[in-house]
C-alpha cells in the first residue's frame, strides 16, 4: 500500500504542481498513471511504475494529468486529450512520465489512442511527437499533444498545448468556423479541438513524454502521448488508467520481510527473514514466536537469518530489535503463514484384477490433493490417472500380463515421493496347443511334439498317450514343454496324443492327434526248439532301447509234455535232426530229440498272463504236466545269467521266465533233457 498518494488536482487544461520532499534516504517506490483522452471511447493512460533512490531533503516536482473532454452533437463532434503525469526534480529532470490517452470518436478502437509505454507519442491522423516533443496537428482546428520539453502543434493556439518545463497547461483551440465551442485539452499537455463542424469528427492528441499527433478526417481519433522510465525494477503497461491520472510513492525504509521456503529433506519449512540495514544499528535481535509463545532468538549483525524445521500452515511471528550503545531503536515487526507443505507418500497399496484390468486402492497421503497413476509396461507408458479419490482402475489391459505402477500425491507445493508397484492381470486359459506331430519313429517309443500358441502364458503341460480307450501313460510336464518321448509296448500300433495348456486361469480344452510305432515284429516269427533245445531269439540290440523291466512275463511258463500248444497254432513232433530246425540255428554240446515248428508265424499276445509291471508278455508257452526224467539243464544266455531253470528227478516241472534285457546281448534259452516219456 502506498504511503504517499497524488490526485488531480481540478478539472479541465489548468492545474496545480505538487511537491514532495523525501523524508529519509533510501529506496522509494513511485508509480505515474496518465489520464484518459475525451470521448466515452477515449484513450487510456498509461502505468509507469519503478524503484528510484532518493536522498532526504530531496524535493520531487507532481504534475497529476487530467481526462480530456467531448463536446458531441448535431453542429459538432470534437475530442481533446488526456494530460500526461509528471515527476521530476526541481531542475526539471524527469524521472517517471506516464502519457495520455488521446481523443477519440466513440466507434474508434484503434490501439493507437492509448497511452503508451514508448518514449514517442502515438501518431493520429498525423506522427506523434518524438525526443521530449509536442505532436503534430493534422488541420489548424485540432492540437497535438505536448511533450516533456516542446508544446504541441496547434493552427490557432491560444494557447497551444504547453509542455511540462512549460506548465504543463492543456491548449485552448480558438477556431472560429461556426457558432460551436472550443473543447480544451486535459491539464498535462492534451491537445484541444474546435473543427465545430459535425462532417468531420476532430481528436486532439493526449500529452505526455513526447506528445501524441492529433486526427481530422483522416482518422476520428488523436494519439496517445508517449512515456518515460528513469528507475529500476520497472513495471510499465499501456492502456491502462481510465478517468484522471494518479502518482503514488511507497517507501523501502527500515523494513523486516519474511518468505518461507519447503524443504524436502526435512518435510518442513524454512523461515527466511530479511531487513534492511538501519543508520547507527551495531547489531540485531530476532525473534520468532507462535502467537504469544517465543519459540526461538537470535542476536546478529548480519541483515539475513533462517529458522529450519517449521510447520506447514501455521502463522508465525518475527521481531527485529536493532540496538546500539545506548540501547533498542525502534522494532520492526512481520508475520508469515507457512502454506501447506509437500504431500506424504502413499502407503498400502493393494490391488483387484480381472483378465483386463487393474485396480488398486491406498490410504489417503499427508496434505494431498490428488493423486497421480502412471501404469507402464516394458518401460513404455500405457495410461496416466489423476484422481482424488483413493481408488483407481486401468481398463482395456491384457490378460495375464504384469504392468508396472508408479503412484505419488500432489498438491499446489509439488508431488511427494513415487511409490512402484507391480500387478498381473488376471490369467485366461491358455490357447490349446496346436501342431501334433510325431518327431520319429521307433520300434517301441513315439517321440511326440506339439507347439503353444503363447509360450509365456503356459505354466503347464499335461500330455496322454492312449491305446484306443486304454490310458497307456500320463504326464505333467513344467511350463511350456513341447516334446514328450513314450516306451510303448507294442509295435506296429497307432496310438491316440492328447495335449493341454494350463494356468492360473485354468485349463485349455485337450488337442488331438495320432502318432504310431515303427512298423516292425517285437518277436522273432521263428520260435525253435531243437530235440530238447528251445532257443528264442525275443528282441535285437539294434531295436531294443526300453528298460529293463519290459520284458517281465515274456515268456511266463513253460511245461515239458508231448503236445504244445502255442495261441491256437499246432505244433509237430520231428525227427532229431539239425536240418530240421526251420531258422536254420546252429546248437552245439547236445543232441537235438524234438523240433517245433511255428508255421513262420508271429507270435504275439498270446495266452492269459498278467504282469504288475504293466508290460503285456509277448509270448506264453503251456503245455501239460508231465514228468521228465533224467533231465539236465544247460540253459545258456551267452553272458547273461540263466533266465530259466529247471528242476528233474522224477518231479512236475514249470518253468516261469526271469528274463531280463540287456542292451548288448540277445537273450537266448536252450533247454535239454535226456528222454522224454510219450
Amino acid at each position: 500500500m502506498a504511503d504517499w498518494v497524488f490526485n488531480a488536482t481540478g478539472t479541465g487544461r489548468t492545474g496545480t504542481i505538487q511537491q514532495w520532499t523525501v523524508p529519509a534516504t533510501g529506496e522509494y517506490r513511485i508509480t505515474a498513471y496518465g489520464a484518459q483522452g475525451g470521448g466515452t471511447n477515449g484513450g487510456l493512460g498509461a502505468r509507469m511504475a519503478g524503484t528510484f533512490e532518493l536522498t532526504e531533503g530531496q524535493v520531487l516536482r507532481i504534475l497529476v494529468g487530467q481526462t480530456g473532454d467531448a463536446v458531441v452533437n448535431s453542429t459538432q463532434q470534437d475530442y481533446s486529450g488526456g494530460g500526461g503525469t509528471f515527476i521530476a526534480t526541481t531542475d526539471d529532470q524527469p524521472l517517471l512520465v506516464a502519457g495520455g490517452g488521446g481523443g477519440a470518436d466513440s466507434s474508434e478502437t484503434s490501439d493507437s489512442r492509448h497511452g503508451t509505454t514508448s518514449e514517442t507519442g502515438n501518431a493520429g491522423g498525423v506522427s506523434g511527437g518524438t525526443g521530449g516533443n509536442g505532436g503534430s496537428e493534422d488541420n489548424q482546428t485540432v492540437d497535438g499533444g505536448a511533450g516533456c520539453t516542446g508544446n504541441g502543434g496547434s493552427g490557432n493556439p491560444d494557447p497551444a498545448p504547453q509542455a511540462y518545463i512549460n506548465g504543463g497547461e492543456g491548449g485552448f483551440n480558438n477556431a472560429a468556423f461556426s457558432d460551436g465551442v472550443t473543447v480544451p485539452g486535459g491539464y498535462g499537455g492534451g491537445g484541444s479541438a474546435a473543427r465545430k463542424d459535425e462532417r468531420y469528427p476532430a481528436a486532439a492528441g493526449g500529452g505526455g513524454y513526447s506528445g501524441g499527433g492529433s486526427g481530422y478526417n483522416n482518422g476520428p481519433y488523436g494519439g496517445g502521448g508517449g512515456s518515460y522510465n528513469a528507475g529500476t525494477d520497472q513495471d510499465n503497461a499501456g492502456a491502462f488508467q481510465s478517468g484522471d491520472g494518479l502518482v503514488e510513492i511507497e517507501s523501502f525504509g527500515p523494513e523486516l520481510t519474511a518468505t518461507s521456503e519447503w524443504d524436502a529433506t526435512t518435510d518442513s519449512y524454512s523461515l527466511n527473514a530479511e531487513w534492511s540495514e538501519i543508520d547507527g544499528a551495531t547489531g540485531y535481535r530476532l525473534a520468532l514466536y507462535q502467537g504469544e509463545t517465543l519459540l526461538e532468538e537470535i542476536d546478529t549483525t548480519g541483515l539475513t537469518h533462517a529458522f529450519e524445521g517449521r510447520d506447514a500452515e501455521t502463522t508465525y511471528r518475527l521481531a527485529l530489535t536493532p540496538y546500539d550503545a545506548a540501547g533498542d531503536l525502534d522494532p520492526l515487526e512481520t508475520e508469515v503463514t507457512t502454506p501447506i507443505g509437500l504431500p506424504g507418500g502413499v502407503t498400502n497399496l493393494q490391488h483387484t484384477f480381472t483378465t483386463d484390468s487393474l485396480t488398486f486402492t491406498w490410504d489417503a497421503a499427508k496434505d494431498a490433493d490428488d493423486y497421480r497413476l502412471t501404469l507402464s509396461l516394458d518401460g513404455a507408458g500405457v495410461e496416466e490417472i489423476v484422481t482424488s479419490d483413493l481408488t483407481a482402475t486401468f481398463s482395456t489391459l491384457e490378460d495375464g500380463t504384469q504392468y508396472d505402477l508408479a503412484i505419488q500425491a500432489e498438491n499446489a507445493q509439488g508431488s511427494g515421493p513415487i511409490a512402484n508397484y507391480q500387478a498381473t492381470t488376471q490369467y485366461l486359459p491358455p490357447a490349446m496347443p496346436v501342431n501334433l506331430r510325431q518327431h520319429e519313429e521307433r520300434i517301441i517309443a513315439v517321440i511326440c511334439q506339439w507347439d503353444h500358441f503363447e509360450p509365456d502364458k503356459v505354466f503347464d503341460t499335461e500330455v496322454q498317450l492312449l491305446y484306443g480307450d486304454e490310458l497307456v501313460m500320463t504326464d505333467a510336464l513344467d511350463g511350456a514343454a513341447t516334446e514328450r518321448t513314450f516306451v510303448v509296448p507294442m509295435a506296429s500300433t497307432d496310438y491316440l496324443l492328447r495335449v493341454r495348456a494350463g494356468n492360473p486361469g485354468g485349463w485349455s480344452d485337450w488337442a488331438e492327434g495320432t502318432v504310431n510305432s515303427e512298423d516292425f515284429p517285437l518277436i522273432d516269427s521263428r520260435l525253435g526248439v531243437l530235440g530238447a533245445t528251445y532257443q528264442e531269439d525275443v528282441l535285437h540290440t539294434d531295436t531294443w532301447d526300453g528298460a529293463s523291466d519290459q520284458l517281465k512275463g515274456v515268456v511266463e511258463s513253460v511245461k515239458v509234455d508231448s503236445i504244445v500248444s502255442l495261441s491256437g497254432y499246432s505244433l509237430t513232433t520231428t525227427a532229431p535232426s539239425l536240418s530240421s530246425m526251420n531258422a536254420g540255428r546252429e546248437t552245439t554240446g547236445v543232441e537235438p530229440l524234438v523240433t517245433i515248428r511255428v508255421s513262420e508265424r508271429s507270435i504275439k499276445q498270446t495266452a492269459t498272463v498278467s504282469d504288475a509291471s504293466g508290460v503285456i508278455p509277448a509270448v506264453e508257452l503251456s503245455v501239460s504236466e508231465k514228468e521228465v526224467k533224467k533231465t539236465t539243464s544247460s540253459v545258456s544266455h551267452g553272458a547273461v545269467s540263466p533266465g530259466v531253470s529247471i528242476t528233474s528227478a522224477e518231479e512236475k516241472v514249470k518253468f516261469t521266465t526271469e528274463a531280463s534285457s540287456h542292451r548288448a546281448v540277445t537273450p537266448s534259452v536252450q533247454i535239454a533233457a535226456s528222454e522224454v516219456i510219450a
